[in-house]
Order: C-alpha cells, then sequence, then structure tokens
C-alpha cells in the first residue's frame, strides 16, 4: 500500500491482528522492513512477559481496542502467529528469542505430561535424555524442569537434572538440595563464617565506676527527710 511510512504498529497494525485480520496487517506493511521488523520485535516482547494474555488486555484497554479475538492472546496461539510472521516476511527466528523459548518450554511440559500424567511407556535414560535436549543450555528451563520432576516425586531425577546442567545450588528446593549434596557433596557452598562478638559479662558492667556527685549537681534534701 506504500502508507506504512506515515503510521506506527500501534495506530492500527497491532489491533489487526488482535481482531484477528491478520492478512489486513501483513498486506499492509509488505514492503517495510522496519515495520516488519517493529511489529515482530512488539509481539516477541510481549511474549517475554510473564503473563502475555494479562499484558495485551492492559494494551487493548489502553489503546481502546474493540471486537478483539480473545483466544488469540493466549501464548501458543501468539507463539504461532509470530512464527508465521517471521515466514511470511523471511526473517530470522533468532530474532525472536521469546518465541524460541515458548516453544521450549511447551515441548517440556509435552514431555513431562507424556511421562507423568500419560505414564506413556518409556524408559528413564530416553526420557532424560530428550529433557536434556530441549534444554540445551538454557539456565531457566533446566530450573523448570527441576520443578515439575519435584512435584511429581522425582527428588533423585531433579538432583541429577541440577548436576547435569550445572543449576546453582540454592536455586532448587530443599529436598532436591540434599539429594544433590548425597551425589556430589561438593556442590555445597561453604557456610559464611559468622562475625567474632564481644560478649560483655556481667561482671564487666558492675566493675563500670559510679560518678560522684559533682559541684553541679543538684544537693540531696536530707534535711527535709530527718525527723
Amino acid at each position: 500500500m506504500g502508507l506504512f511510512t506515515q503510521f506506527e504498529i500501534h495506530d492500527f497494525l497491532v489491533p489487526l491482528l488482535l481482531q484477528d485480520r491478520e492478512s489486513v496487517a501483513t498486506e499492509y506493511i509488505q514492503g517495510s522492513e522496519i515495520s516488519q521488523t517493529a511489529l515482530i520485535a512488539f509481539l516477541d516482547g510481549v511474549l517475554g512477559d510473564s503473563s502475555p494474555a494479562y499484558t495485551l488486555r492492559e494494551y487493548i484497554a489502553d489503546h481502546r481496542i474493540e471486537q478483539v479475538k480473545h483466544e488469540k492472546m493466549e501464548i501458543k496461539p501468539l507463539t504461532k502467529l509470530v512464527g508465521r510472521l517471521t515466514q511470511r516476511f523471511k526473517m530470522n527466528v533468532l530474532d525472536c528469542p521469546n518465541v524460541g523459548k515458548k516453544k521450549k518450554l511447551g515441548a517440556l511440559r509435552h514431555l513431562m505430561h507424556r511421562k507423568f500424567t500419560n505414564k506413556e511407556p518409556m524408559s528413564d535414560a530416553a526420557f532424560y535424555e530428550m529433557v536434556d535436549s530441549v534444554i540445551q543450555n538454557d539456565l531457566s528451563l533446566a530450573e523448570e524442569a527441576i520443578y515439575y520432576l519435584r512435584n511429581e516425586g522425582e527428588i533423585v531425577g531433579a538432583a541429577k537434572c541440577a548436576l547435569r546442567h550445572a543449576v546453582p545450588y540454592n536455586n532448587v528446593a530443599y529436598e532436591v538440595q540434599l539429594e544433590m549434596a548425597k551425589i556430589n557433596p561438593r556442590v555445597v557452598p561453604a557456610p559464611a563464617s559468622a562475625p567474632q562478638q564481644t560478649v560483655q559479662s556481667w561482671d564487666e558492667d558492675w566493675d563500670v565506676p559510679i560518678p560522684r556527685e559533682s559541684k553541679h549537681s543538684a544537693p540531696t534534701p536530707v534535711g527535709r527527710f530527718m525527723y
């Protein structure tokens, strides 16, 4: 359309997407790499929030957007939307770190569901190999996996996962810490030494000299109390 330089993505591009009018929005910015990048970066940033749906609800209220498709605000459809946009505009998916992370988190949860809810027949070795392949070098994903394993009572598995991915000892639950210490005592941090404190005895308190009455002290009215 050639008008994209006159508007920002918040003027109507994001509202169009929230109204499930994706084709109109993408057609409008077909020739603008700047607008495409800005739109995808905004959506990826929303996915990086702890609650993307809550963030978008606030956005909708602030911008007074009507006829919103609220199901589009959930993590899964939002992740798919960003994936489609990056493919359409031939953008590098590495420019959308939160999309990749949400996909890995979904894969991790799917593995946990298969193992502990569906009770699928898979060996522990195969299960943990798949878990490790999802986590790779992502510390937050490792901590997420440990959280799930602990909740399922897999304390030993959680501890081994923490050790494999070098999760800090203090970042895991107490029972996982205990198991980590059993497997590898060297991971336990040395206790901080408490500062030395001088304790004053009662005798020292009583040895403090009582100051004599100075010449400026008020005289004791002894005479008033004599009979």
